[in-house]
Order: structure tokens, then C-alpha cells, then sequence
């Protein structure tokens, strides 16, 4: 995934052994600095959403109301659907009309900018 800067690259391998997605930032393993473990996942979801450039230091504004396309990485396993987010709810992931559950344990959420589009900022191996 592509991030606002250009130098910050944050990719994920899956282990098929622990059942785990292992995080890496800029091609080395992103570790827990208490720990010195590297960073693992059971889900990954990739949110597609409006980004708005707020003053000349680059705040974002980041709309998280408005649902949009989204990528879980689940076992192994690319699912492409959207994502939704009803009033005082959490995000959902959403293929074919139907709500896609998590499996038990730590998710991580990436936001990207729907600009240029989406699939720009993204790139499956």
C-alpha cells in the first residue's frame, strides 16, 4: 500500500502456519517496540475514502461516514467488496449484500485515498 509519502511503504505476508499477517513497513518488519516481536494481524482491510488537504502543513480531513470500496485479506484470501458505516456503528465489510465477519483477533485498518483511485495505492502479489 502507498501512503501519502512517498518513503512509507506498508506491505503484509501472510504465514500460513501461525494463521497470521506479518506487517512490515518499508520492506523490514514493523516491530513492537516494547516487545521487539513483529506486528501481526488476522485481518487487514483496506478502506478506499475522501481525503481533503486541510492547511499548508497537510492535516487531513479523512471522511469515514461515507462507505466506499474496501479490501479484506483474510487467511490467505483477497475479498473485494465496500464498506459501509451507519450512525453511531462501527465499519462494516460488505461482498455481495452480506456482512463479512472477522475471524477472532487483531484487525488492522488502512486508509487510503480515493485519489487518483483507489487501485492506485494498492498492489496484490
Amino acid at each position: 500500500m502507498k501512503f501519502q509519502l512517498e518513503k512509507y511503504r506498508v506491505s503484509y505476508v501472510y504465514d500460513a502456519e501461525s494463521k497470521l499477517y506479518k506487517r512490515y513497513i518499508n520492506g523490514d518488519p514493523h516491530k513492537d517496540l516494547d516487545t521487539g516481536e513483529q506486528l501481526t494481524c488476522s485481518n487487514v482491510v483496506i478502506l478506499g475514502t475522501e481525503h481533503k488537504v486541510l492547511d499548508d502543513v497537510g492535516r487531513l480531513s479523512v471522511n469515514l461516514e461515507m462507505g466506499g470500496e474496501a479490501i479484506l485479506l483474510q487467511q490467505g484470501k483477497v475479498i473485494r467488496g465496500s464498506w459501509i458505516r451507519r450512525a453511531d456503528d462501527v465499519i462494516r465489510i460488505i461482498k455481495d449484500n452480506v456482512e463479512v465477519p472477522f475471524y477472532p483477533g487483531k484487525t488492522y485498518f488502512n486508509i487510503v485515498p480515493n485519489k487518483p483511485d483507489f487501485e492506485s495505492h494498492i498492489k496484490l502479489e
